[in-house]
């Protein structure tokens, strides 16, 4: 269906928000295991994207040039369409650096469940698919620690502008900002962001 129709800031101290399409952070590059996200059978027949990602990179902040708590950071979406609506999730992903771990915290993921409609894309150039999204912060699934988590707005809503090519989906927030790149099929969507680092 979605092919015949064209032929998805927190931080540790003070979130109270999903994110913005002002989150972005310094990036660097290595190998490991990814978060494994559950939930949609099969991640909607489309690859998951939380497998093998890089950990790597954020043990020292280049401002300061020293070690502090913080971590790699990622967010995930998944989004199937059924009946004309989306259902799904998103995650953020955080695997501790070996600072935050000596403070007794490790890897962790925040979730929120997601349903979606399609709308008309905004003003990013190029977008020929756009989906108005409500998130609900799950706080069962989330393994992250309550003091991070503990401000969170329990729901939130978003609007993303997604160009899709060949089986290829590219994901902006609506001021045109990016958000990440993934995958699309006849019923489902995802994306992964670029690797950033979080400091605590």
């Amino acid at each position: 269906m979605l092919y015949r129709l064209v032929s998805l800031v927190p931080f540790f101290i003070g979130c109270t928000t999903f994110k913005s399409d002002a989150d972005t952070g310094s990036t660097a590059t290595g190998s490991s295991p990814g978060a494994g996200s559950g939930g949609i059978t099969e991640h909607g027949g489309l690859q998951d994207l939380t497998e093998g990602l890089d950990r790597s990179g954020c043990d020292i902040q280049e401002s300061t040039n020293s070690e502090i708590a913080g971590a790699t950071s990622y967010y995930y979406g998944l989004f199937v369409e059924e009946g004309g609506a989306y259902s799904g999730y998103e995650l953020w992903i955080l695997y501790a650096n070996e600072t935050w771990r000596e403070q007794g915290y490790t890897d962790c993921i925040v979730r929120w469940d997601a349903s979606a409609f399609e709308a008309v894309p905004g003003s990013t150039a190029g977008a020929n698919f756009g989906l108005n999204v409500t998130l609900n912060l799950d706080r069962n699934a989330t393994t992250c620690p309550d003091d991070m988590v503990g401000d969170m707005n329990d729901s939130d809503s978003v609007h993303y502008d997604l160009q899709i090519a060949g089986g290829q989906t590219e994901w902006f927030f609506e001021s045109g900002n990016r958000l990440g790149s993934g995958y699309a099929n006849d019923n489902a969507l995802n994306y992964i962001s670029p690797k950033s680092c979080r400091w605590f």
